[in-house]
């Protein structure tokens, strides 16, 4: 997975290994955003999980 951001689009690969994220360091990044794969897990989960207690907190005040 060692290759560039043009060279993974043109191969069709999900992933490369990039420069280092400012915020985790991590180098793998997604080809169609160049997004840090870390920190948009991790983004991803904390938005479910404050969509989840929003949900409850409607469910149990309705």
């Amino acid at each position: 997975m060692d290759t560039s951001r043009i060279e993974a689009a043109k191969r069709g690969i999900g992933k490369y290994i990039g420069k280092p994220c400012q915020v985790c360091g991590n180098t793998e990044r997604y080809t169609t955003s160049a997004s840090c794969t870390a920190c948009t897990r991790r983004h991803n989960h904390s938005s479910k999980l404050k969509i989840r207690e929003l949900l409850k907190q409607a469910r149990d005040g309705a």
